[in-house]
């Protein structure tokens, strides 16, 4: 197992943890949290953010503690310390890039029109029920295991192209940044594969829905779909 990381902007980090030091009195808080903060900043300047790719079995063994304090430690990050929108975005960027890099495992159920998720972050999972919740009004179905959660391919589609339109805002306004103009350029494939395929098969009597959306996600997850069968990557 590899544990190195590799810090881009070491002066960055340190100015941070001094001014969190000078504005946050660091000195005050409990030990727990000290720990986290320590271990988010880190992960925050790491060019792989360790925390984030790793899976819960590999940062315990990393850092010494058990799986349960990793599940806690990255709840407790995302509400101490990553509460601006900024940090939610860049949680939810990392995690379509993980569904294309297949760092994440899902499944698509073709009959129930769902997609299935295995997320052992909770972060994500706080990070897609807030985005669900303003795009479709709707939220994450739970298993009894909270890691496998379902998302409804309509609700799923709706957040990818909820996401591009605020893109498509913001940048009129400013630059996008790298991962930002990344995402908007894989939502902006979903978007034309949609409008192609629904374009193509309204010439038809009978369209099917369920096959328009799937192609659009297609697009931007760049997997190939199989009824009852595992999400495949390219």
């Amino acid at each position: 197992m590899n544990n190195d990381i590799t810090i881009k902007n070491s002066t960055e980090l340190l100015d941070e943890l001094w001014n969190t030091i000078k504005s946050s009195g660091l000195y005050a808080y409990s030990k727990n949290d000290i720990y986290d903060y320590l271990i988010y900043l880190i992960n925050k300047y790491d060019e792989n953010h360790f925390f984030d790719k790793n899976s819960n079995a590999k940062n315990s063994r990393l850092l010494k503690i058990s799986q349960t304090r990793i599940k806690t430690a990255k709840t407790n990050i995302l509400v101490k310390f990553m509460g601006q929108e900024t940090d939610y975005d860049e949680i939810f960027v990392n995690f379509l890039n993980n569904c294309k890099d297949n760092l994440v495992k899902f499944t698509e159920i073709i009959e129930k029109g769902k997609i299935k998720f295995v997320l052992e972050n909770p972060a994500i999972r706080i990070v897609l029920e807030s985005k669900l919740k303003k795009s479709a009004s709707n939220t994450l179905d739970y298993h009894l295991n909270k890691e496998i959660v379902e998302i409804e391919i309509n609700d799923f589609l709706n957040m990818l192209l909820k996401e591009l339109e605020e893109l498509e805002a913001k940048k009129k306004i400013k630059k996008l940044s790298e991962k930002e103009q990344e995402l908007f350029e894989k939502l902006s494939r979903v978007k034309e594969t949609l409008t192609e395929k629904e374009n193509k098969m309204n010439k038809k009597a009978n369209i099917d829905t369920t096959i328009k959306i799937t192609n659009a996600i297609s697009s931007f997850l760049g997997f190939v779909t199989n009824l009852g069968e595992k999400l495949n990557f390219l």
